[in-house]
């Protein structure tokens, strides 16, 4: 059988002490025709010397050919994939960072056993693994196996209008080389997500994605994505960014149905909010620079949202707490109150969360606290509010 060249691409950028275990698990490989290249973004822990060694001593038979590249200052994941990919010869690449592994010696001749017996246009994804930082113990598993059934049966629509609502499978995968220089590469203008954006493109132009079910990657927990704090502000700060940047580019999409289309703006405005209270409030020569970010559109879906919670809330409150009426507190004044200003509204259902309503609108209490810190607090708000919000805690007890 024929054994195409595959390129296994690893992209490091200050996880240098992890890099030896990703670059065992690919001289594991049982596949015949492999090329290693590695590309380091401007890290300063990086050893061109001490791997180029490495892997002269160590390489196995089926590794033809390995590249180190060593970008001089840090350029951004983006480019730094796209530039290691150029820097490749396989006619399928494989992407992996340098903290990751590869989960076991047969993954790469099972994806090209599938795209050498598939002849149509399509992108193959496995299983990855959310692992502990030492790769020890198995955290979860991406995608989960509840989206299983999902993903073996859906058509492509279906699988953009899924993946544009949450990000729940891994986009971790070998791909053909010529895909890229059909449809042009991983899209520079964001700076540290490549995934994504990629597929989302490459579904809303047809291109099938198959998921082939078997376990792919060893994902070490810890990255951007997963909240983790080691990584600068910047790096946080850019990452929030890209993800504005794809939600928003998500909304052009024609065929989105009505809950894509809902969960994509509610998502984009609860981003916004954190990079604004993240990245401005504290620093308040960088406030007109957030405002921008906020369109009007943005504001008016916030009071949107809130209005049919406060509507929602108000009916609950009505049929179940007959108390105020008691007490003569006219709920539509209050309601009125809080719609005039974002702040009133804002602290209205960020102290409603108790009874669990602000969920059904997908806000969570954090993003209430954003809303806060985002709109400030009125103190007439706050005395009217509190107030209401004693007396239901009195009732729940």
């Amino acid at each position: 059988m024929n054994s195409p060249l595959v390129s296994i691409v690893i992209l490091t950028y200050n996880n240098y002490k992890y890099i030896h275990e990703c670059i065992n698990s690919c001289l594991s490989q049982t596949y015949s025709n492999i090329e290693l290249v590695i590309s380091n973004d401007g890290s300063k822990d990086f050893n061109s010397p001490e791997l180029d060694e490495y892997l002269r001593m160590n390489k196995t038979p089926n590794i033809n050919n390995f590249v180190i590249n060593n970008n001089e200052t840090n350029i951004g994941t983006v480019k730094n994939v796209n530039k290691a990919v150029k820097m490749s010869s396989g006619k399928y690449y494989l992407l992996i960072a340098g903290d990751d592994a590869i989960y076991s010696e047969d993954v790469v001749q099972k994806y090209v056993d599938f795209y050498e017996e598939h002849s149509e246009e399509c992108l193959a994804v496995g299983k990855a693994l959310m692992m502990d930082e030492k790769l020890d113990k198995v955290l979860f598993y991406y995608p989960e196996e509840k989206d299983e059934p999902f993903l073996y049966s859906c058509t492509t629509k279906e699988l953009l209008n899924e993946l544009c609502k949450r990000y729940f499978f891994s986009t971790s995968t070998l791909a053909p080389r010529a895909y890229l220089d059909k449809y042009g590469y991983y899209d520079e203008n964001y700076t540290l997500i490549e995934d994504v954006p990629f597929y989302v493109k490459a579904l809303n132009r047809g291109t099938p994605v198959k998921y082939l079910g078997f376990p792919m990657l060893k994902h070490r927990d810890g990255g951007i994505s997963h909240g983790n704090t080691r990584y600068s502000s910047e790096s946080t700060r850019l990452y929030l960014l890209d993800t504005m940047k794809a939600l928003t580019e998500m909304t052009d999409i024609t065929f989105l149905n009505d809950d894509a289309k809902t969960r994509i703006r509610t998502e984009l405005v609860a981003i916004k909010l954190k990079y604004f209270k993240d990245f401005t409030v504290r620093n308040k020569s960088k406030i007109g620079k957030a405002i921008a970010v906020l369109n009007s559109k943005d504001k008016e879906l916030i009071l949107t949202v809130m209005r049919i919670f406060l509507n929602k809330a108000k009916a609950k409150i009505i049929s179940k707490f007959s108390f105020f009426y008691k007490l003569r507190i006219n709920l539509q004044e209050i309601a009125n109150f809080s719609l005039k200003k974002l702040s009133g509204l804002a602290f209205l259902c960020f102290v409603m969360y108790p009874l669990d309503w602000d969920i059904l609108f997908g806000f969570s209490l954090s993003t209430m606290r954003e809303v806060l810190a985002y709109s400030g607090v009125s103190i007439l708000g706050v005395i009217v509010i509190l107030y209401m919000y004693r007396k239901i805690l009195s009732l729940l007890k």
